[in-house]
């Protein structure tokens, strides 16, 4: 999808928006799963056995969209929702004036021109 926007001369910033238990998954003991659209459910006998593969997961899906935006020129950040939602729009704000070279260096564009 991005490629095509991409294709279309489009640029962009990505946001990987993310709840702290996604991020650390602090979850023990028996604990069943519910995906929210279909209902789905798993149950995990032992959660705390499961931490090590999903932020390994985690942070191999993160490092494949993050491979991704930079192969298309893209910004990429994540947000945790425990933070300012502040933050995220000081970085949106700052990657409308932002362009990556070719070189995959950051450039800031300043004043009028911006």
């Amino acid at each position: 999808m991005l490629a095509g926007l991409s294709a279309s001369g489009a640029h962009g910033t990505l946001v990987q928006i993310v709840d702290p238990a996604e991020e650390a998954f602090p979850y023990s003991g028996r604990v069943e799963f519910v995906e929210p659209e279909r209902g789905d459910t798993i149950t995990a006998g032992r959660a705390e056995k499961w931490v090590g593969d999903y932020v390994a997961r985690v942070a191999l899906h993160r490092d494949e969209i993050r491979g991704e935006t930079n192969k298309l020129d893209w910004l990429f950040s994540t947000h945790t929702t425990s933070r300012s939602a502040a933050e995220l729009l000081l970085f949106l704000h700052s990657g409308m004036m932002t362009s990556k070279s070719s070189r995959g260096t950051t450039v800031v564009k300043v004043g009028r021109s911006a």
